[in-house]
């Protein structure tokens, strides 16, 4: 029974070995490369289960991603060209095909012939990593670790940058007789670093750190060290020579943590000749590679530590500092070497007469105190006047419209400035003043002059103004422009409006109350009417200047009108016309008042000269013009002063500083209208201005005498 039963385990058991095992993700490989081939990520992983070689003239091609396993003491030999080429996230990884292994539990990669590349490759649980014999090989960012020996180079080249090996049981690196340059290579926790014999080792942004016995070993090799860290623990044996540098970054900045250009950093190290910089924009020197040892089996000589001296204007430091790899050192040099940056407020448009804000606290210095320690100067020179205000904070109003450059200058405490140009247009939103200069007693059917008497802020006024008079009453009319003539129809009392409108639209308006009575007759004599047409044909031949017909009809009519009526002078309603209108108008010639107040020849030259015989006007002769006056005012030329300006200065030598409203209140005439007699006393030296705080004070020159005399006229009543 035991034997049946024996028997048909045996049986069983062949039958269930007979039965397919379950099934692997992935691709077997079993052969060598004889052809090209690519190993792609979808075909991944790929079990190696012997040893498998590239044949040369052949290319094995590993796709980004591909994990290549690889049982027990196999390997991958490459005779033609391997090309493993990962992504940053996506390795070539060589690994063993167990879940847990041991060190050298697979062979590794040998490759033997020129062409491979490697990149962004993970190798591990290898005996030796990557062995490279008798070629040249160009790797990055390798990671090699869980080795015997990481890397082996025999009678090669090898170039590796970001290189990474740790925890080898054995050996980090093994050069004989081959040529290994390392850059930003990390050795870390290897039982030893490197193991050089009969080869050139270049070593740079290395650093060395958990080896167990030694960081480097080296047999008849020259070595060369660019900011490298190590423990310095060196075992060396034969012609030997290591050479070790670093890297030195100066920053030179001022002691408000700003970076100094154009300073000049003189290097000295411990026996090699100094070297002079210059700091670029960003206060920088370097990187410089500075020697710090050399070595060999004579000895060691060191050149640090390295001295630093940074000197700006009459600023000098000097500093000893001792080399590391990739040192950065900051020196502070004692002083502010930056001006401050004035910017401009946002301001490109204002009114007139409107009081807008300046802000410059948009300005910046190296000094974080600036704002409040700091100088700012604001010029607003407007051809008129030059005002200054201070701080960062300012306000302002333009009297006149126009462009304007306004100046900010700013300082900050160690005297450094800068300053900037903004332009403001200032728009016109101030109104005329307006006056009516006309007699307010009139004749009916006599012609009549309505004088505008208006003033503006604008330089440009009159021009582009617009004059408009409504009479109102018994009659009604509207006449345009500055000077008008009106005959009143009818007795009554009218009603004279008129508006003034400047360039910019802005406008204002005042009225006058008129009263027209009956006219009185005029009885002239038959002689004085010829006479009168003798007259106008004389006076063609005398010549038609101002001067001629005014000693002409002076001589002619003069009898005649003075037998018209003896009444008090300035009742007669013309003479009153005529004085009035030269006290609104001094300075303009006969031909002037005739044209403006639309008068007879005669009739003119017979006022003209009972004013002047009642020593109310002044007349004199400039060129072939005769030109009148107001008895009390002096001529222009002669130094005179117009008669609001007389009244101003008596004004402000009884009671000086009061504000510009003031004094117009004071005056009974428009803040416009004093402004533009103030700028001319302040122009001739006779006031001035002063700014407190928001207001503008005025004041008499203290040296002015009193106004100039009206002057008696010489001979010929010039």
């Amino acid at each position: 029974m035991r034997r049946y039963v024996a028997l048909a385990l045996v049986f069983l058991a062949a039958a269930l070995a007979s039965l397919p095992g379950p099934s692997r993700a992935g691709t077997p490989v079993l052969d060598d490369i004889t052809v090209p081939v690519t190993w792609t990520a979808a075909g991944s992983p790929y079990w190696v289960e012997t040893n498998v070689t590239v044949h040369p003239g052949r290319t094995l091609t590993i796709e980004p991603g591909v994990e290549v396993l690889f049982e027990a003491n196999t390997s991958l030999r490459v005779l033609g060209r391997l090309v493993a080429a990962g992504s940053g996230t996506d390795h070539v990884r060589f690994r063993a095909n167990a879940t847990v292994s041991p060190t050298g539990f697979w062979k590794g990669l040998l490759i033997e012939a020129e062409g491979s590349r490697l990149e962004n490759v993970t190798i591990e649980d290898a005996d030796v990593g990557l062995a490279l014999q008798n070629a040249t090989l160009d790797t990055k960012s390798i990671g090699i670790s869980h080795v015997n020996t990481a890397l082996s180079v025999v009678n090669a080249t090898f170039f590796g940058k970001l290189t990474a090996i740790s925890g080898t049981e054995h050996l980090g690196l093994l050069a004989e007789g081959s040529s290994v340059s390392l850059t930003e290579t990390r050795f870390s926790d290897n039982r030893r670093g490197i193991t050089a014999i009969g080869s050139n080792l270049t070593l740079s942004d290395a650093s060395f750190s958990g080896s167990i016995i030694e960081e480097f070993n080296f047999t008849a090799t020259t070595a060369t060290f660019v900011d490298v860290t190590w423990e310095q623990r060196l075992l060396a044996e034969g012609p030997w020579n290591l050479t070790e540098s670093h890297h030195l970054t100066i920053t030179i900045r001022d002691a408000f943590g700003w970076p100094i250009p154009l300073a000049t950093v003189t290097v000295t190290g411990n026996g090699t000749p100094s070297q002079s910089f210059t700091t670029d924009v960003d206060g920088l020197v370097g990187p410089l590679e500075l020697l710090q040892s050399r070595r060999n089996a004579t000895g060691t000589a060191r050149f640090d530590p390295v001295t630093i001296e940074a000197t700006r204007g009459t600023s000098n430091h000097t500093t000893a500092v001792n080399l590391t790899a990739n040192l950065a050192v900051t020196v502070v040099l004692a002083g502010d070497f930056f001006a401050p940056i004035a910017v401009a407020p946002d301001l490109t448009l204002a009114g007139t007469d409107r009081v807008v804000p300046l802000d410059a606290r948009n300005s910046t210095d190296n000094d974080i105190t600036f704002l409040s320690t700091g100088n700012f100067t604001w010029n607003f020179g407007d051809g008129r006047k030059s005002v200054t205000l201070f701080g960062a904070l300012a306000s302002y109003a333009w009297e006149t419209p126009g462009v304007y450059t306004v100046r900010l200058s700013v300082r900050d405490q160690a005297n450094n400035s800068d300053f900037t140009l903004f332009p403001v247009t200032v728009i016109d939103r101030t109104r005329p003043a307006v006056r009516i200069e006309t007699h307010p007693e009139v004749l009916i059917g006599v012609t009549t002059s309505l004088a505008a008497n208006a003033t503006d802020n604008d330089d440009a006024f009159p021009t582009g103004a617009s004059y408009t008079w409504t009479i109102s009453g018994p009659s009604t009319a509207t006449l345009n422009g500055p000077l008008v003539n009106y005959t009143y129809p009818k007795p009554g009392t009218y009603t004279v409006r008129l508006n003034v409108t400047d360039a910019a639209g802005n406008w204002n308006e005042t009225t006058r109350t008129i009263h027209a009575s009956a006219r009185a007759t005029t009885d002239l004599t038959l002689a004085a009417i010829l006479l009168s047409a003798a007259a106008l044909v004389s006076g063609a031949w005398f010549g038609g200047t101002d001067r001629g017909w005014a000693a002409l009809l002076n001589l002619l009519f003069l009898p005649l009108y003075s037998r018209v009526r003896d009444e008090k002078v300035l009742d007669q309603f013309t003479r009153g016309q005529i004085f009035g209108y030269v006290r609104v108008h001094p300075g303009d010639s006969f031909t002037d008042l005739k044209r403006n107040l639309q008068l007879e020849n005669g009739v003119l030259a017979y006022h003209l000269s009972i004013l002047e015989k009642e020593n109310l006007l002044r007349s004199r002769t400039k060129g072939t013009r005769r030109l009148y006056y107001p008895i009390e005012a002096v001529p222009i030329e002669d130094g005179g002063l117009h008669q609001l300006q007389q009244r101003m200065l008596e004004v402000l030598q009884a009671k000086p500083g009061q504000t510009v409203r003031e004094l117009s209140d004071t005056l009974g005439v428009s803040r416009q209208l004093a402004i533009y007699h103030l700028r001319v006393l302040t122009s001739r030296g006779m006031a001035r201005l002063s700014r407190d705080g928001l207001k503008i004070k005025c004041y008499a020159d203290s040296r002015t005498a009193s106004p100039p005399a009206p002057q008696e006229p010489g001979p010929g009543g010039s």
